[in-house]
């Protein structure tokens, strides 16, 4: 009896110091409230305590080793190449973008297990203190942009030029255009899922409208944008059950084609009463629209010629691309991996995206409709901006999914 009771406390020590460690590595991942506590830990510290939650991941469960596999082999592969172009003295992209493929790999790993293996109130504690730590990042940072409007225009810069602007880095607690996105990503689960905080309305259309106001305070563009496009479609392609629904959807229809034919009247209203860095980007979409993008010396120029540049770059050696070296144009994940590598780019593009294919087959109905409008955001998004950070990837790759996994549980228990 004595030893069976060992045995079970083993178990549950076991249990509970591997979902510490989970906790651990997602919340340093995030770079959310957590950097009040790991940036003064070693980088090497942090890496040993993945490796060995790794572990007890492997021990926990026999046939993890061969999810992660499944799930990584291309990245890991990837990984790989680019670790190949460095040792042949082809740095540029090693330098830029190393570490950040690997904290992706980590991802995948954390992806592997709790969305194959994860139970149920793992799920939900993993999912609640992701959630917690977002929204008390989304209003902290919400308020110090308000305090300081200097720090608007850092939270979408390097490291340099923030220090350069703000004269220190930029403070702990405070989220920048990666945080933006993945809140965008984050906020499908509000708008295009089935069922999350379905029974807290209130509290999930307040959410939705400080989100909103958040990232027009921001002044991410583009994530704005797409926020906004992801609201109208959580409207339009919403079942009609009522005649108050389908009243509500005319009305927003209405709305919508008002919007499309007052778009300039709109855009210069907007300009006038936004700060001075998003009146600059909106009257530059203005000009870009009215031009059809013909339009030189703005933001969204500058974009299409260093799409232009890694484009180029991989046409004119579509087999290796430029092995690691540049030139690249830094603002596009997708482009940037096959004007590097060229086809063997491909490998990277297709490992990135491949845990989402393969959760896809396990949900069903609105879940997995929801999965598949995140895959294709996703993948549009990484065709156009830089999306292999830490932030952005542990949304869409492990947050999104387990938390629909999570939610398709509570389907079938209700069943």
């Amino acid at each position: 009896m004595n030893i069976i009771l060992r045995k079970k406390r083993l178990v549950i020590s076991i249990k509970s110091a591997h979902l510490i460690l989970g906790f651990f590595v997602i919340l340093w991942l995030n770079a959310g409230n957590f950097t009040y506590i790991v940036d003064s830990i070693p980088s090497f510290m942090k890496l040993f305590v993945a490796i060995i939650w790794f572990g007890l991941s492997c021990y926990r469960r026999k046939t993890y080793l061969y999810y992660f596999l499944k799930t990584s082999l291309l990245m890991i592969g990837f990984v790989a190449i680019i670790f190949s172009s460095m040792l042949l003295e082809r740095r540029a992209y090693y330098n830029l973008y190393f570490q950040a493929f690997l904290y992706i790999i980590i991802i995948f790993a954390l992806f592997s297990y709790y969305f194959y293996f994860g139970e149920k109130k793992e799920l939900n504690l993993i999912c609640k203190v992701y959630m917690a730590d977002m929204i008390i990042v989304l209003f902290h940072t919400f308020f110090e942009l308000i305090n300081n409007p200097i720090l608007v225009r850092a939270i979408s810069t390097s490291a340099e030029s923030q220090e350069l602007l703000l004269n220190a880095e930029i403070p702990n607690g405070i989220g920048g255009y990666s945080f933006c996105y993945a809140l965008v990503f984050i906020m499908i689960l509000f708008t295009l899922s089935d069922g999350y905080l379905k029974n807290h309305k209130i509290f999930k259309g307040i959410l939705c409208i400080s989100v909103l106001i958040f990232l027009f305070q921001a002044q991410i563009t583009l994530a704005f944008i797409i926020y906004v496009i992801i609201l109208l479609m959580s409207v339009f392609l919403s079942k009609i059950h009522t005649r108050i629904q389908l009243v509500k959807k005319i009305l927003l229809t209405l709305l919508v084609v008002s919007i499309l034919i007052q778009y300039q009247n709109i855009l210069q209203w907007l300009i006038g009463i936004a700060d001075e860095s998003m009146a600059q980007r909106l009257e530059e979409l203005l000009v870009f629209f009215q031009t059809s993008g013909r339009v030189t010396g703005s933001d969204s120029q500058s974009r299409l010629e260093l799409y232009q540049i890694s484009l180029q770059a991989f046409l004119q050696n579509p087999i290796v691309g430029n092995w690691g070296n540049r030139p690249f144009g830094c603002h596009s994940s997708f482009l940037d991996m096959l004007a590097a590598y060229g086809c063997f780019g491909v490998i990277g593009i297709v490992g990135f995206i491949r845990p989402l294919f393969l959760a896809k087959k396990r949900l069903i109905g609105k879940n997995k409709k929801a999965l598949i409008y995140t895959l294709i955001i996703f993948s549009m998004l990484a065709c156009i901006n830089v999306v292999h950070v830490s932030q952005i990837t542990l949304a869409v790759v492990l947050i999104i999914p387990i938390t629909l996994k999570y939610m398709a549980c509570g389907d079938e228990n209700k069943e």
